[in-house]
């Protein structure tokens, strides 16, 4: 009996330790991640062309980081048309010197991309500057055949 009644008591005590708070601990040792954000920055559309092999014809549009001071990564999602020509993109530096031939000395890039298809140029910067991003025909399509395109520029922090 005595058996008992000590085991009640000490469920009795429990029970309003935890009622109460008493005991909880407080502090939060639980670990954190740092939140995750991302941010639209800049959208476009344009129109491209197929070009001779050997050659750049590239539509610039310029992606404005300055914000970001410490960096981020850079994710430019493209939608390609349905037109006959097949794209190519590539993300230069600012202050680049944007090629008319010959392949490009791109920070990040995506070839070849086929009508209809979607793709994504990603990359990571540790300063913010404003970024050319080009769009061009390739050089697999029958020259002069054309298509659309549409971009979001997005930094994820």
């Amino acid at each position: 009996m005595n058996i008992k009644r000590s085991m009640l008591s000490v469920l009795i005590i429990m029970l309003v330790m935890v009622i109460s708070g008493c005991g909880k601990n407080n502090s939060d040792d639980t670990p954190t991640t740092p939140a995750v954000t991302t941010t639209v920055i800049t959208s476009g559309t344009g129109t491209i062309k197929a070009i001779p092999a050997g050659t750049q014809d590239y539509k610039i549009h310029n992606i404005d980081t300055n914000s970001y001071t410490t960096g981020g990564t850079l994710k430019v999602e493209i939608v390609l048309g349905s037109g006959l020509c097949s794209g190519s993109f590539d993300l230069f530096s600012q202050g680049a010197t944007i090629p008319t031939s010959g392949t490009a000395n791109s920070l990040a890039h995506s070839y070849d991309v086929a009508p209809g298809a979607t793709t994504t140029v990603t990359y990571t910067f540790t300063q913010g500057q404003i970024f050319q991003f080009g769009a061009t025909g390739n050089w697999y399509s029958t020259t002069g055949t054309t298509n659309t395109y549409s971009f979001t520029a997005k930094v994820t922090k």
